[in-house]
């Protein structure tokens, strides 16, 4: 019985796939892989390294999402690496990009990010965890309304090695507007970047003691 460890680029597109467990041995999920299928929830294993652009494209009863860690060690480069730098990617191209492609005229400045951030995220999408992450990236959540669960633990240690200043990114949560108290951020961060949680439902926040910057507009709204 052969392992394989890859699964290719549009592997389940457009199949009645409804479950899908990928095996340990796993280590890249290929671009729209799972694009149109009927999944309802999904988790990758810390061993994948490479999540495909557009891997859950036009998946619309997706609503929950399990990372189990968002880096890996690059033996090339002997460096660590983010498997993610923005969840919208997964759902389709970088929306903002493409808006920018079809309003030639203006620029990032007008994109309306509260309104239309990224028309591929389904509705249903509403839990993502993170197991490990080094740092939260800069527009990481940005502009994802249907989120209303977010768990994301913060791996401090591994960062220091890496030699990475762990923290929240400018505009990571920002515009997730059905996100409130029950977010759990887990782990020791140093910053905290502008507008991280502008426009969220959050009503309470507690800063951890090592948090020595909190950006312009940090919990706008």
């Amino acid at each position: 019985k052969g392992v394989y460890r890859a699964i290719g680029d549009h592997a389940f597109a457009d199949t009645a796939l409804t479950a899908f467990t990928v095996p340990e041995e796993v280590y890249y999920l290929g671009d729209h892989a799972f694009e149109g299928t009927s999944l309802t929830s999904f988790d990758v294993p810390e061993s994948v390294i490479y999540l495909g652009e557009g891997l859950f494209y036009n998946v619309e009863g997706l609503s929950s999402l399990r990372i189990g860690q968002a880096y890996y060690y690059d033996t090339d480069t002997h460096a660590y690496l983010q498997t993610v730098s923005s969840v919208a990617t997964l759902f389709g191209a970088d929306p903002l990009a493409t808006w920018l492609a079809e309003h030639p005229a203006q620029d990032e400045e007008d994109y309306p990010f509260y309104t239309a951030y990224n028309k591929a995220v389904p509705e249903a999408f509403s839990t993502l965890t993170v197991g490990k992450m080094l740092t939260v990236p800069d527009s990481f959540l940005r502009g994802m309304s249907s989120l209303s669960d977010v768990s994301v633990t913060l791996d401090s240690r591994t960062a220091a090695l890496a030699e990475i200043t762990c923290g929240i990114g400018a505009y990571a949560f920002d515009g997730c507007t059905r996100l409130g108290d029950d977010l759990s951020l887990t782990g020791t961060y140093t910053f905290v970047g502008s507008r991280a949680f502008a426009e969220t439902a959050i009503t309470r926040f507690t800063l951890p003691d090592s948090v020595t910057y909190v950006g312009e507009g940090a919990f706008y709204g």
